[in-house]
């Protein structure tokens, strides 16, 4: 990981701007990290521009903005003489230099966008509009396109901008030049195939923005585009239409203080959770922090940061987070000469990519209160994964709709990690009956968990959701596509639990088990609604299995079948048949699969229903017979040399074989053998369960 930083003369970073003196050189200096450490590299001069001799009345160049494009080339711009450089491994060189045409272009940021297909780094002018250079542009080139970013006939003042890829537009920060202290949203719109056009900005009314300082960061993770305010605040918007639709306030913060100062939040990180990080660059008297805000609801987390052996406190300035370490590095601006190395793993550890490392779940996942009481005390629990080892994460809760339940204390919470979680009290149901809301508790890294109060309801319909007929052998799991149906109510509020009891099949000798709930009671069952029935196994009885579910008077039965497993064949043809008369004759004939309804045990014989058999035509003893085969379309699953077919025994378990679609009759003989899947419900077998072979005989009648 490489991390490139400005650095002044004085050797301190700050704002990511230099104030270096008067006809010296400016610097940047590479930072590689390895081995949990960082060594400094040399420091590489950025050249004045051509015509402009260093001497000290000539301003040495003022870095405002660098950044890294896809290739790891640098990019920074001055602010002193209009300068972009690029710098390639050690080497500088200067792409643009502002025009002598008077406007004295002033570049105080950069940033990569993508646009007509490829990267262009794109600079900031302080008169609000943006220069676009393409990653390989050649030095001395001109811009490939000059944008304004305001509305036509009004002059701004513009310092911040930031890029939201996934809708690949263009935020920036505008502060009207004819009204001081009233800023604007500009959104530029990056079209994929062709650069932005002059023109193409639109301009949206911000929120109240207090004071003359504010900042911008849009999430890389999510739709969120977040201002800081010079009085402390942050306003999170919904940027998720583009430059389409104005922006909507998701929340907006408290003001955050430390030792009675009120913070001022000039600068933003975003990390890949999502989750933003803030610094108080103001606050250079007493102890510096940084600030972690929840995305989802601007809940705040403070991380002071101890001056050590420094001479001064710290007040934090530019910030980048470090994935390999889920830690943040922080620009100290207060004449320390540091970096400062903050590790963020205790506000809810992550992994480089941003997801969590940690799970959090309620504990029951939903209660029903009566109103106006609390719901019976809950727990959340946090669990550790992929090596975590926190101690505590901090979640923030945000209840779905206060007019039907509330927390007294809904402020960011400490959840230890561990079976003991957090007890959850105070959610109180304050809705009239059939009501529910949500209480949901959300940590960095997307760890996130849904509690559902219920306020009760009287019940006027239950229903078991799909009621599709199942089927299933002896001794295994009812399943279909891997699940069980849901109980479903109405009203769908009502989280009264449903009773479910399970009966069948009956047996005709003792002894022989019916089928059964896997867990808990054999035969009942209580299901909260929209939660499934529990898994039920099938007994060794063959039979109806009955479901009914019961609230109050209302009911609702279903009827699934355990299926006999096959153990023979009764009837088909066997014998001897004239060769004209064969698929009459034969077809005749009523061929039942049949198992026994008690496995195990014998003397009580049914039909197999819904079970796949192969049905094949043997001639390997054939006696004048030597093209027997059944036709194309004999079956759905058939071979294509004709050789077998594979058919499903129907309701009363007959398996009915198309006589008339076997083409190459003649006199002679051949075996017709009967093959069971050895599950019911698998077509492409094997087919080792049960065999039986009825030996045919063709014969030839005078007339024929």
């Amino acid at each position: 990981m490489r991390n490139w930083l400005c650095l002044r003369q004085e050797t301190n970073c700050g704002r990511g701007k230099t104030n270096v003196l008067q006809g010296k050189d400016t610097h940047l200096c590479s930072f590689t990290f390895a081995t949990d450490k960082w060594t400094g590299g040399a420091a590489i001069a950025l050249p004045y521009p051509t015509g402009v001799t260093p001497g000290p009345d000539v301003p040495a160049p003022l870095i405002t903005g660098l950044s890294v494009d896809k290739t790891g080339q640098i990019w920074v711009c001055d602010s002193a003489h209009g300068v972009v450089y690029r710098v390639s491994g050690t080497k500088p060189e200067i792409i643009y230099t502002r025009p002598d045409d008077g406007k004295n272009q002033q570049f105080w940021a950069m940033t990569p966008v993508m646009t007509k297909g490829a990267e262009y780094i794109c600079v900031l002018d302080t008169t609000a509009q943006i220069l676009l250079f393409k990653n390989d542009a050649t030095a001395g080139a001109p811009a490939a396109a000059t944008i304004p970013l305001g509305e036509t006939g009004k002059t701004y003042k513009a310092y911040y901008f930031t890029y939201h890829a996934a809708t690949q537009v263009l935020w920036s920060l505008l502060e009207e030049t004819t009204a001081p202290g009233h800023y604007v949203l500009s959104a530029l719109k990056m079209p994929a195939g062709a650069l932005p056009a002059a023109g193409g900005a639109k301009v949206f009314t911000l929120p109240e923005v207090n004071g003359n300082t504010a900042s911008l960061k849009a999430s890389p993770v999510y739709n969120d585009l977040f201002l800081g305010q010079a009085d402390g605040k942050v306003v999170c918007l919904n940027i998720a239409k583009g430059n389409t639709q104005a922006p909507t306030v998701t929340w907006q913060s408290t003001v955050p203080q430390h030792d009675g100062v009120t913070a001022q939040l000039d600068y933003l990180e975003v990390d890949k959770a999502g989750y933003l990080w803030a610094a108080d660059f103001s606050n250079t008297t007493t102890q510096g922090c940084i600030y972690g805000l929840d995305n989802i609801s601007g809940a705040s987390v403070e991380l002071p940061l101890p001056k050590g052996a420094a001479a001064n406190e710290i007040a934090p300035a530019m910030m980048v987070w470090q994935p390999a370490k889920d830690a943040l590095l922080v620009a100290d601006s207060n004449g320390n000469s540091q970096i400062v190395y903050i590790d963020v793993k205790n506000v809810g550890p992550v992994d480089p990519d941003g997801r969590a490392l940690y799970d959090l779940k309620f504990d029951p996942a939903a209660l029903t209160a009566a109103p106006g009481a609390f719901f019976a005390a809950f727990k959340l629990i946090a669990t550790n994964k992929g090596g975590s080892t926190a101690a505590k994460v901090p979640v923030a809760f945000q209840v779905q709709d206060t007019n039907i339940m509330t927390l007294s204390d809904d402020s960011p919470a400490l959840v230890p990690t561990g079976a003991t979680g957090l007890s959850i009290t105070q959610l109180k149901a304050i809705g009239t009956e059939s009501q529910a809301s949500t209480l949901t508790a959300t940590g960095r890294g997307g760890a996130k968990s849904t509690f559902t109060g219920r306020i009760a309801a009287a019940v006027t319909r239950v229903k078991i959701d799909p009621p599709d007929v199942r089927y299933t052998m002896q001794g295994t799991e009812f399943a279909l596509a891997g699940s069980m149906p849901a109980i479903t109510v109405v009203p769908a509020s009502s989280r009264t639990p449903v009773h479910v009891t399970l009966s069948g099949p009956a047996s005709p000798v003792t002894g022989a088990s019916p089928a059964k709930f896997e867990k808990g009671n054999p035969t009942q069952a209580d299901v909260v609604p929209d939660n499934t029935i529990p898994v039920i196994i099938a007994g060794t009885t063959a039979g109806p299995v009955t479901i009914t579910a019961t609230a109050g008077s209302q009911t609702d039965t279903v009827t699934w079948h355990v299926l006999p497993t096959p153990g023979a064949a009764q009837g088909g043809p066997n014998g001897s048949y004239p060769v004209r008369n064969f698929a009459t004759q034969a077809s005749a004939t009523r061929l039942v699969l049949q198992g026994e309804e008690v496995k195990g045990q014998t003397g009580h014989p049914v039909p197999v229903p819904h079970w796949y058999v192969r049905v094949s035509l043997d001639v390997s003893m054939a006696d004048g017979i030597t093209n027997l085969k059944f036709s194309p379309g004999a079956a759905t699953d058939e071979d294509p040399n004709g050789k077998w077919i594979i058919l499903q025994t129907s309701a009363t378990g007959e398996i009915i074989v198309p006589f008339n679609k076997i083409s190459g009759i003649a006199a002679g003989k051949f075996n017709l053998i009967i093959e069971a899947s050895n599950t019911f419900s698998d077509k492409t077998g094997p087919w080792t369960l049960f065999t039986k072979t009825l030996p045919i005989q063709i014969t030839r009648t005078f007339a024929e």
